[in-house]
């Protein structure tokens, strides 16, 4: 059975988006920033690639849908100092750079290693944090607890390696 172009990422689009990743995490760990140029230029490079690849990219509720709830949840993370708005952002305009086949991929991908993260940041926080928290607990000062949990981190390495685990579940698929 012959695979169809809606089931073929391209892989020049694949290692595009890894290079992008990579100075974007690195820009966001060193600035804590992310600069509009990337969401922006994600935006420019959906509509070249709608025009490329209109087996792949198409203009519609469906490709649409990852990035809107994206940006809603973004901002509700934005609003309560979880992420930063470039986090939101930029993942709202790398959504839309992936196939409609490939969005839900990409999803548990990002998903999963923002799990991981979490459950390794939270340990490392308990751990480091150990007596602050044991004595907060015994004083009954919740506060203290939440300065040891309250810290941002920057969000473009977790998806730089959501992108990763990505390619390695859809690389059947990448040429």
């Amino acid at each position: 059975m012959a695979m169809e172009t809606k089931d073929i990422f391209p892989v020049s689009l694949f290692f595009y988006l890894m290079l992008q990743l990579l100075i974007v995490s690195y820009t966001d760990l060193k600035t804590k920033k992310i600069p509009n140029v990337w969401p922006f230029s994600n935006l420019l490079t959906f509509f070249i690639l709608f025009f490329l690849f209109p087996g792949l990219f198409e203009l519609s509720l469906r490709t649409l849908f990852y990035p809107t709830v994206f940006f809603f949840v973004g901002l509700f993370f934005f609003s309560i100092k979880i992420v930063g708005a470039g986090d939101s952002k930029y993942l709202v305009s790398l959504f839309l750079l992936v196939p409609l086949g490939f969005q839900e991929v990409a999803l548990a991908s990002l998903v999963e290693i923002t799990f991981i993260t979490g459950v390794v940041s939270f340990l490392i926080n308990t751990i480091k944090n150990f007596k602050k928290i044991f004595r907060a607990f015994k004083e009954k000062k919740i506060n203290l607890i939440k300065e040891c949990y309250g810290k941002k981190f920057p969000f473009a390495p977790v998806i730089l390696g959501s992108w990763i685990i990505f390619g390695w579940k859809i690389q059947k698929n990448l040429f």
